[in-house]
């Protein structure tokens, strides 16, 4: 049985940032998206192919390796450049924690991964100043709840930050804020992961202002104006307005709450709306007070990468109703894997050492390409970039 997954880089925009519009005119109207099937284990050629590109009738055959190798691969499907090579499971590329990347409570396997921390123990006069990775826990040392940290949340341990105070020399390590708690202290660092320190702007100048509160992501509703609202990311004085995060439909444009979905409703399928490589994917982009406004826009069809049929998909209006427990799965998992194990100053950093709380597990929620997949390729597998930018491991999502 071949239980090695087959790993392809994927680069597509994700949906949640700003489409990038492609230039297809002088693409070939016989380009097809190609089609994959399984075969049986091949040492010496784990990925084989077909037909022609420039013929429409490409196909791609994952015939897998041994059980001590798997198939690395590189290259294109769509291209005829797509290689594969069997590599011994032992050769598989480790994750390479740089020095001085880690904060304390994050987890180490050497000292010199964590980043120097200075507290004061409670009860102690004399502070500590270490970048030790602890043996018991595999974590790094620093400072816990209570301890005096002098303005500085590197000082503290995953699960806290610590709150600023005048003179610097009283600030302690504090617990993460729950929701609904006022933040504007320490802005978004002092608010669990998921959370933002945000306000709503009073239009009356003589009013009292808004307190800053640690809110949840994806809690705003369609249609908000953001313009109408600030957010405070670290203790600094400047405030910036609200992004896509804190909107149910994750997607913001024109400093509103938007929504999107296929301009061509009728075709849709259980969320999927089927297109030739060459077409032009259109949608309505609702935004603005109360969605008064709407424009349309197009993007590049998308092949489903690992199936039999050689079809292509738009990419998902997360706002068409079929594609509503997607586009809720995903918020879900950001809600409360954001952050997971990390620091606060990492609350938005992908976990380098776990690839499935990453953003790059975000394709498996907003992506059609496993429409279809085969059997013997693994549904959620993904390559992930590392520290020096290198695709260089991988882990389901």
């Amino acid at each position: 049985t071949i239980k090695q997954a087959l790993v392809i880089v994927l680069a597509f925009t994700a949906v949640y940032a700003d489409f990038v519009f492609l230039d297809d005119t002088n693409a070939d109207s016989k380009l097809k998206c190609p089609s994959f099937s399984c075969g049986s284990a091949n040492d010496k050629e784990c990925i084989s192919k077909s037909g022609k590109w420039a013929d429409g009738d490409l196909k791609w055959t994952y015939n897998g390796c041994e059980d001590d190798k798997y198939c690395k691969t590189t290259g294109v499907s769509e291209s005829e450049s797509l290689k594969g090579t069997c590599t011994k499971k032992t050769d598989e590329p480790k994750v390479v924690v740089p020095k001085n990347s880690r904060y304390p409570g994050e987890a180490c396997t050497k000292s010199d991964q964590c980043i120097s921390a200075t507290w004061t123990p409670a009860g102690a006069t004399e502070p500590k100043i270490e970048a030790v990775c602890l043996e018991e826990s595999e974590t790094c040392n620093g400072g816990e709840v209570g301890d005096k940290c002098g303005n500085a949340n590197q000082n503290c341990k995953v699960g806290s930050f610590c709150l600023n105070t005048d003179p610097a020399s009283d600030s302690v390590c504090t617990e993460l804020l729950e929701t609904d708690a006022e933040c504007e202290t320490n802005g978004d660092l002092s608010c669990k992961a998921g959370t933002y320190c945000i306000r709503k702007k009073v239009t009356d100048t003589s009013a009292e202002p808004n307190k800053f509160v640690c809110t949840e992501a994806n809690s705003l509703e369609n249609y908000t104006l953001l313009s109408d609202y600030e957010r405070k990311a670290n203790d600094n004085v400047k405030t910036t307005e609200p992004k896509g995060e804190m909107c149910k439909s994750n997607f913001a444009y024109k400093s509103s709450c938007a929504t999107y979905d296929y301009k061509n409703t009728e075709d849709v399928e259980d969320g999927y709306l089927e297109c030739n490589y060459t077409d032009k994917c259109e949608y309505i982009r609702t935004y603005g007070e109360d969605g008064k406004k709407n424009d349309t826009y197009s993007v590049t069809c998308v092949c489903s990468k690992f199936a039999s049929s050689g079809k292509g998909y738009c990419p998902f209006a997360l706002n068409n109703s079929d594609a509503q427990d997607k586009l809720e799965s995903f918020n879900e998992q950001r809600r409360t894997n954001q952050g997971r194990d990390l620091h606060t100053l990492h609350r938005d950093v992908p976990n380098p050492s776990e690839a499935k709380w990453s953003e790059n597990c975000i394709e498996y929620y907003t992506n059609p390409i496993f429409k279809g997949y085969q059997s013997c390729i693994s549904e959620k597998t993904y390559l992930y970039k590392n520290d020096d930018n290198e695709f260089n491991t991988y882990s389901e999502c």
